[in-house]
């Protein structure tokens, strides 16, 4: 008989080994870091391919007669068990890059309104009569003044309220880069407002798309839902007509 080894013998060896591989590979997997689930070194691995081959062993025989643990070829290289650590500070650090990305924004300072021309009569410095009367083809001349100066860009939304009603209308706007505003406009031409009583209202914001009606109707409720979003109103009224084609007061 040949003393080459049994090809089938070899054969079902290496189907047994492959079973054995793969229990081993999903205990090591259920195990984590469990040492018993190491890879085995070189000179186990040479004497596991020379015990299948009917070759001698290479290392001297081991004095004790336990069975030595079934040999397990390496394993796919698996992440470094201590990786977290490395992607925990990670995870902090995005955690403190999203907090300060969608924390409250700055609210904006208070503003005077105060009137170049307004009504029938031109005023001058800082004085605003209670309520001004806006006739048809009246000109207003307004100025929106922050009490600290503003550096960011601001953006203003014109808009008639009566009562609940809001009417946006666009006057013409200057802007300085402190944060002011220059509002003229012609009654009657820039809005037009029914005789009664109403008011300018102005929405301000570092928000570069337009304010809707229902956003400021909203910051008029709860004007500190909105930081970031600062309402001007001052008041006027437009005259009815009296018997005989002229104003009432």
């Amino acid at each position: 008989m040949s003393d080459a080894p049994d090809t089938d013998a070899t054969l079902r060896a290496l189907a047994r080994l492959r079973a054995d591989q793969d229990e081993a590979h999903r205990a090591a997997q259920a195990a984590g870091d469990d040492p018993r689930f190491a890879p085995p070194d070189e000179a186990e691995q040479a004497d596991f391919l020379a015990a299948l081959l009917g070759a001698p062993a290479a290392a001297e025989p081991t004095p004790t007669t336990a069975a030595a643990p079934a040999a397990v070829l390496p394993f796919p290289k698996r992440p470094a068990p201590h990786a977290w650590r490395w992607a925990v500070p990670a995870a902090l650090a995005a955690g403190v890059l999203t907090f300060v990305a969608t924390r409250r924004p700055e609210p904006l300072p208070a503003y005077g309104l105060s009137a170049l021309q307004a009504g029938a009569q031109a005023l001058r410095g800082e004085g605003a009569p209670t309520s001004w009367s806006m006739v048809p083809g009246t000109r207003f001349d307004l100025v929106l003044k922050p009490a600290t100066p503003v550096a960011k860009p601001l953006h203003l939304s014109a808009f008639v309220a009566t009562g609940d009603t809001l009417a946006p209308f666009t006057p013409e706007i200057e802007a300085d880069a402190g944060g002011a505003f220059r509002i003229r406009g012609v009654a009657g031409e820039s809005f037009i407002a029914a005789p009664g009583e109403h008011a300018f209202l102005f929405a301000l914001t570092t928000d570069p798309a337009p304010v809707d009606a229902a956003t400021v109707r909203a910051a008029r409720s709860r004007p500190d839902a909105a930081p970031d979003l600062r309402l001007i109103e001052h008041p006027f009224h437009v005259p009815a007509a009296a018997p005989g084609g002229g104003l009432a007061p």
